[in-house]
């Protein structure tokens, strides 16, 4: 099997950017007692985590074919879901709140990432600053940007 042909970037950039509007943003410094729980000691998750999630990998799933998404919870709660990143097909691997102590403390230092594998490798990855409105964007043989928000 070949790799994937890799969505544009702008097409993820709206996934995510769209998450983030939607689910963690309006969630920032408003979380409830009942909106953060420890996973394992000191490891805490968010409901934005949770919601993020399951809306960013059901949107990207659908962006490529015969894609699967692996997100930090899912996996968390399945580690063998991580087996599929050795798979040849392609996997989206999702980070719906790096930096969860940070956004649960209402410290505006968190970020959404995203990376497409396939074959065992990473082919691309998407760092969106959800309080700034900027992604970085880098692929194998494409270089990186910076996609900024427009206005």
């Amino acid at each position: 099997m070949s790799e994937p042909v890799l969505p544009p970037p702008e097409s993820v950039i709206e996934i995510i950017r769209d998450a983030a509007a939607t689910v963690i943003m309006p969630r920032f410094r408003k979380l409830a007692d009942t909106d953060v729980f420890e996973k394992a000691p000191g490891d805490i998750v968010t409901a934005a985590d949770i919601e993020a999630e399951k809306r960013l990998a059901e949107a990207l799933v659908a962006l490529v074919p015969r894609s699967v998404a692996v997100g930090e919870e899912a996996a968390f709660a399945d580690p063998g879901l991580l087996a599929v990143l050795a798979d040849k097909a392609p996997a989206w691997l999702i980070d719906p709140v790096d930096g969860t102590h940070n956004f649960a403390d209402g410290i505006a230092c968190f970020a959404v990432v995203v990376a497409l594998c396939a074959n065992g490798r990473t082919l691309a990855g998407w760092i969106h600053d959800p309080c700034a409105d900027e992604t970085a964007f880098a692929a194998v043989g494409a270089g990186a940007w910076l996609f900024a928000a427009a206005g």
